[in-house]
């Protein structure tokens, strides 16, 4: 991909594929989107996840750079309902990679995934060179588009990168945990927690996650290449909750219940060695300021 582009973004109407486009636009690319809705920041080309639709509008856009965001987000959800996450997240990428060789088309793929790959990582930082032990349903599936976007590039000889996602954030996202805790500063006595408080997490705002997808899909490579795309950053959920505090200027007492999520793991921090090694970029990354921002959204 050049330093300007043509993108298509593959599920443009959701959380991250928004924040592809805003980054994109603003990075001076082309950006056209593929959403069911219809309703996306750019134009859409497609509104069908069906095989000959998406071939039709990759031929006729040729774009240097698929970007695909589709799938849902939620491990409970994945979990209670594992045929409609499936549904929703395996077979759209199915579809789409059918589509790239049916329109005989070349191009740099990139696909997010997330770090539920890992489950309960061994060691701290996680490294993609880990063993994939998933705890979840989600984790499963991720996996599962992995290997497709592994076999696609074996088959194609094309680039594709599996942008493993840790803890993504930002103002249009009105749940998890970064937000819960805001809603708990805002309207609640204390700060009551389910967990210990010292599960840590790897928090990204999904705009620094875009800039990092787009610098992948410019990056230049061959074959499937998993890529850790966060701050390398450990944060534990008691950290969190004091920079909250600071950034707020709010103090509420913490309770912390102990008690343990079934499918999410005790601590995730990443590895980005690779990111910088392939995109030639160092990661510097302030959790604070980008609290700060949704923070000035959200009030």
């Amino acid at each position: 991909m050049t330093e300007t582009s043509f993108i298509l973004v593959s599920g443009a109407s959701g959380f991250i594929g928004r924040a592809v486009i805003r980054e994109g636009i603003k990075a001076g690319h082309t950006v056209v989107g593929v959403a069911r809705s219809g309703c996306a920041a750019v134009p859409c080309v497609s509104t069908s996840f069906a095989i000959d639709d998406l071939a039709h509008a990759i031929e006729k856009n040729r774009p240097s750079a698929v970007i695909h965001a589709v799938g849902r987000a939620s491990v409970l959800a994945a979990e209670q309902d594992e045929a409609g996450s499936y549904r929703d997240t395996v077979v759209p990428l199915k579809n789409l990679l059918e589509a790239i060789k049916q329109a005989k088309h070349r191009c740099c793929v990139v696909i997010v995934s997330s770090a539920a790959v890992y489950g309960e990582p061994g060691q701290l930082p996680v490294s993609e060179l880990a063993a994939l032990r998933p705890i979840s349903a989600y984790g499963r599936q991720r996996i599962e588009c992995e290997q497709l976007a592994r076999d696609f590039a074996a088959q194609t000889g094309q680039p594709v990168f599996a942008a493993r996602a840790f803890s993504l954030f930002g103002d249009e996202q009105k749940r998890l945990l970064v937000w819960e805790l805001f809603q708990k500063f805002m309207q609640e006595n204390e700060i009551v927690i389910q967990g210990t408080g010292d599960e840590m997490r790897d928090f990204m705002h999904v705009d620094a996650f875009a800039r990092g997808l787009l610098a992948l899909a410019s990056a230049g490579s061959s074959g499937f290449v998993p890529v850790n795309v966060a701050s390398g950053i450990g944060t534990t959920v008691k950290e969190l909750v004091a920079l909250w505090s600071d950034v707020l200027a709010v103090k509420k007492p913490l309770v912390c219940l102990g008690r343990r999520a079934e499918h999410d793991p005790a601590k995730w921090k990443a590895d980005i060695g690779a990111f910088e090694r392939v995109t030639h970029r160092s990661v510097s990354y302030d959790l604070r300021s980008d609290l700060a921002k949704v923070a000035g959204s959200w009030r």
